[in-house]
């Protein structure tokens, strides 16, 4: 079976992520201020939950009156680690995923 994925095209961005923000990450259970680079130079926001996370807050929004959570570019993942996050952008992007954003982004104008 060969793989038939699409290059690599899109890019996770951090900002400053060292051991201290990392650990704080994991912690909490979600990322809000992470991006994704595209080859032509653009920036998708991107929001990173962990499962246990997600549930939280679901229930503290179903709480308030707001039984929904939506955030842009969310991405859930079983826990948010570096690594976790770098192989879902990458996988996404495989996918094509990110190029959605683009579409969407040149039917508004």
């Amino acid at each position: 079976m060969t793989d038939e994925r699409r290059p690599l095209v899109a890019r996770l961005d951090l900002g400053d992520f060292g051991e201290l923000e990392q650990l704080e990450t994991h912690s909490k259970g979600y990322l809000s201020t992470a991006s994704v680079l595209l080859p032509g130079g653009g920036r998708i926001p991107v929001f990173f939950y962990d499962t246990a996370r997600l549930a939280q807050d679901l229930e503290s929004a179903k709480e308030a009156g707001r039984p929904f959570i939506a955030e842009p570019g969310m991405i859930v993942l079983d826990e948010v680690t570096r690594t976790n996050m770098e192989n879902a952008v990458e996988h996404l992007a495989e996918e094509g995923f990110f190029d959605r954003f683009l579409l969407s982004e040149q039917t508004w104008t």
